[in-house]
C-alpha cells in the first residue's frame, strides 16, 4: 500500500537523488554528443560523396577531351590535328611536291562476296592495319581507305625530298606483307595493285560535323589512274624524272597510258633495287643503298623492304 504521508529526506536520500540527477545529466549530454558526432559523420560522408561526384564530373570532360584528341590524331597528321584543336579550322595549303600512293586488291569482290560481314571486315582490318605499320615506318601519312582502296601520301605535312623513294620502298614492303598473308591463308589469296605519282597537291580540311582531311589535284587523279591501269603483281608507278629514280631502282618502260582526260603518259615498271645497291645489309638495309640515300637526302633510312620484296614493281612519268 502506498504511503501518502510527507517524510523528510535524510542526508543520504538527498545525496542519492543528487547522484541520480548528475547521472541523468551525463546521459543526456552523452546522447547530445553522440547525435552531434553522427551528424558530423553524415555531413563528412555527404561532403566526400559530393567531392567524388565533383571529381567524376571534372574527370569526364577530361577523359572525353583526351579521347577526342586521340581520335583527332588518329584521323589526321599530328600537325593538322594540332591546328584544328587550337583554331578550330585549317587554312588550305599548297604542296609543290608530294608522292601519292594508291592500292587496291585485284578480284577482291569476287573472292569475298560470300563472306560474312564480320569475316570481311576482319580481313580488311588485317590488311590495312599491316599497311598502317608499313607506311608509318617509312614516314608516310595515311589519308583514308575507301572500300578495298588504301590511300597515303609522302612529303607532307613535313616536307622531305626523300618521299618518292620512301613511297617506292613502302610499296615493295606492302607487296611482301600481302605475300605473307597469302601464304598463311587457305581460302583468300589477294594480289595488290599499287599506283604512285609525284607532283603538287592542295591539302585542307572540309566539313562541319565530321572533319575530313584530304588532298586534291591532278597528282591524286594520276596516281589513282596509275593504280587502276596497273597489273597485279607488277605494281607501283611513279615519275622517275622527279627524283632520278634510275639512281635507286631498275625501271622498265611499260608503254603509254591514256587517262580519262585523253592525255597520254609514259608508265614504267620498277623491276627492283639497282643490283649495285643491293649488297651486304646492316640492320636489314643494304649498305650501298643507305649511303646513296644519305647522300641525296641527308638523312638515314631506318626501314627497308624484306629482301624478297625488292623485285618486279612499276613506275610512270609525264609525257
Amino acid at each position: 500500500m502506498a504511503d501518502h504521508n510527507a517524510h523528510a529526506f535524510s542526508k543520504h536520500d538527498t545525496e542519492v537523488l543528487e547522484d541520480l540527477v548528475r547521472l541523468v545529466e551525463r546521459e543526456l549530454h552523452l546522447g547530445d554528443m553522440i547525435r552531434q558526432q553522427d551528424e558530423q559523420l553524415r555531413t563528412q560522408s555527404l561532403l566526400m560523396e559530393s567531392q567524388k561526384e565533383k571529381e567524376l564530373l571534372y574527370a569526364q570532360p577530361a577523359q572525353e577531351k583526351e579521347r577526342a584528341e586521340t581520335f583527332l590524331l588518329s584521323m589526321k597528321p599530328a600537325e593538322i590535328a594540332a591546328e584544328l584543336r587550337t583554331f578550330g579550322t585549317m587554312e588550305p595549303r599548297y604542296f609543290h611536291d608530294v608522292t601519292v600512293l594508291f592500292t587496291d586488291f585485284v578480284g577482291f569482290t569476287a573472292q569475298t562476296e560470300k563472306l560474312a560481314a564480320e569475316d570481311l571486315l576482319s580481313i580488311l582490318n588485317g590488311y590495312f592495319s599491316a599497311f598502317d605499320g608499313v607506311v608509318g615506318s617509312f614516314g608516310i601519312e595515311k589519308l583514308k581507305t575507301i572500300g578495298d582502296t588504301y590511300m597515303c601520301v609522302g612529303g607532307m605535312p613535313a616536307e622531305t625530298a626523300a618521299h618518292p623513294v620512301d613511297a617506292i620502298l613502302a610499296a615493295m614492303q606492302m607487296r611482301a606483307v600481302m605475300r605473307e598473308f597469302n601464304s598463311n591463308s587457305d581460302d583468300i589469296h589477294m594480289e595488290v595493285r599499287i599506283g604512285i605519282y609525284t607532283g603538287p597537291v592542295v591539302a585542307g580540311v572540309i566539313g562541319m560535323r565530321r572533319f575530313a582531311f584530304d588532298i586534291w589535284g591532278e597528282t591524286v587523279n594520276f596516281s589513282s589512274r596509275m593504280e587502276s591501269a596497273g597489273d597485279a603483281g607488277l605494281h607501283q608507278y611513279f615519275r622517275p624524272d622527279v627524283f632520278q629514280g634510275e639512281r635507286f631502282f631498275v625501271c622498265e618502260h611499260r608503254g603509254k597510258v591514256v587517262t580519262k582526260e585523253k592525255k597520254e603518259y609514259d608508265m614504267y615498271f620498277v623491276k627492283g633495287i639497282l643490283p649495285a645497291l643491293d649488297n651486304e645489309r646492316e640492320n636489314g638495309i643494304p649498305r650501298s643503298f643507305q649511303r646513296r640515300y644519305r647522300t641525296y637526302f641527308r638523312k638515314e633510312l631506318t626501314s627497308f623492304p624484306h629482301a624478297e620484296a625488292a623485285v618486279v614493281t612499276a613506275c610512270g612519268e609525264s609525257a
